[in-house]
């Protein structure tokens, strides 16, 4: 093969680089500078982490996985896990980032990291790595994927409302349900919250879905009053949510409530098969605890038998919550399907006064005790026993029987927890003019 031209030119080409500046490293070296938002190693601030997962469930190239770290207690709304990432698999594209709720996970500017072995790229990210605040790939709430802000349950107005007993709150649509239960991320960090750890993912998918039957048969595997608590339970789950670190929680409570309600005939859906006759059980109290148990003994085939001192079901749920915060139905709603199981209830037998434990114990094969706390904590000072003064639990019990309650014009409220809320509005609704809450701390501190 020939030389040719072209070839033979081809050296003379370096001469159009000889009046161009050099491409050379300065010295003393100066680094390049490295843009801001630049995905780099992981840093993970284990103070704010709370091991929910998100960024390992969302991860495509399953780089991350959850590892028990020793030297964290876990705790409601939180757990010892912590992310290891393998940065071998690593795309670097920061989706673990974006669904970070707490904003505990960030990718700093950093990426210097060579070592001949294996290992050392796969670990658990700290704040070691951290280039600072406004650096690297950080989650921006005004952007994020997440939604930190919940739907507001719908109320009634306040100048309407304290006209009547009707209930305060309107209900979610199916619209708003939908949009609420979206939020929920899954990590099921709310369960540690709840005291009967209610399976909350799965029924807030079920009623995401629609699926309002399979919902209540979640319900029901450990709550038998699940309208009752999606309506005034103390919902400890939504301060174990992973949204309120930054934001506002999931409606756990109002959720529950939501698709409870949807379906009104519980045994069309639940069944009424009662298990193999396994012996009889005397229930003292017919309040939340006493039917929970009723329900699930007459499940399993014991003959259920539930001793009341009043004259109705439902215990303080009946008598010490207003029904403009639990609506009787709902009461009988829930009640009524327990009793419909074969549970029989003796009204008006107090344990003590109409019948001795001792003759329980004797007829039956267990007794469960759950009387519950109808009595008032007195304070101790001079006239507390005078006219007009009453305990708040006594005063809601005679409005809630419907007994005549005389309470004149003016009235005064001591205390700032929940009994003393019911105890100020319920007056506003029988007519007093003026009620004056009395409370011993600041605003702030009320419960």
């Amino acid at each position: 093969m020939g030389i040719g031209l072209k070839n033979l030119l081809n050296p003379l080409d370096a001469v159009k680089y000889l009046f161009k500046k050099p491409h050379t490293i300065r010295l003393p070296y100066e680094p390049k500078v490295i843009a801001n938002r630049y995905r780099g190693i992981h840093v993970n601030d284990w103070d704010l982490c709370v091991g929910c997962g998100n960024c390992a469930r969302i991860c495509t190239c399953q780089a991350i996985t959850m590892v028990p770290v020793e030297g964290i207690e876990p705790k409601p709304g939180s757990t010892n896990l912590r992310p290891k990432v393998d940065y071998g698999k690593c795309s670097f594209c920061g989706q673990c980032v974006d669904v970070c709720p707490t904003g505990s996970l960030k990718l700093s500017k950093n990426f210097n990291l060579v070592s001949p072995n294996r290992e050392d790229y796969v670990f658990i990210p700290s704040k070691e790595w951290d280039s600072g605040p406004g650096t690297g790939w950080e989650s921006d709430l005004e952007y994020s994927i997440l939604n930190f802000e919940r739907v507001e349950m719908p109320e009634r107005p306040p100048e309407e409302r304290r006209k009547d007993f009707e209930p305060v709150i309107l209900g979610f649509s199916e619209e708003q349900a939908v949009v609420e239960g979206m939020r929920c991320l899954g990590c099921a960090l709310c369960m540690d919250g709840c005291p009967t750890r209610m399976f909350i993912p799965q029924y807030i998918e079920a009623i995401t879905d629609g699926d309002y039957e399979k919902s209540l048969k979640i319900f029901y595997v450990n709550n038998p009053l699940p309208e009752i608590c999606g309506t005034v339970c103390t919902h400890r789950c939504e301060d174990a949510c992973v949204y309120s670190k930054r934001g506002q929680p999931v409606q756990i409570r109002y959720l529950k409530g939501f698709g409870a309600s949807r379906i009104d005939d519980r045994a069309k859906v639940l069944g009424k098969k009662i298990g193999t006759k396994r012996g009889r059980v005397a229930v003292i109290g017919a309040g939340p605890a006493g039917f929970t148990v009723s329900y699930y003994l007459r499940r399993e085939g014991f003959d259920v038998t539930i001793f009341e001192a009043l004259p109705v079901p439902g215990g303080m749920m009946r008598v010490g919550i207003p029904r403009y915060r639990l609506s009787q139905k709902i009461l009988d709603r829930e009640i009524g399907f327990i009793t419909s199981l074969g549970v029989e209830i003796k009204y008006n037998t107090r344990i003590g006064r109409d019948i001795k434990l001792s003759q329980l114990l004797k007829e039956f094969d267990a007794v469960f005790l759950g009387v519950g706390f109808h009595r008032g904590i007195k304070m101790g000072i001079p006239g507390e026993d005078g006219e007009g003064v009453m305990q708040a639990v006594d005063f809601l019990r005679k409005v809630n029987l419907g007994e005549e309650v005389k309470i004149g014009k003016r009235v005064l409220v001591v205390g700032g927890g929940d009994v003393a809320m019911d105890a100020t509005r319920t007056p506003l609704r029988l007519g007093a003019e003026e009620v004056i809450l009395s409370y011993r701390r600041r605003e702030v501190d009320m419960p």
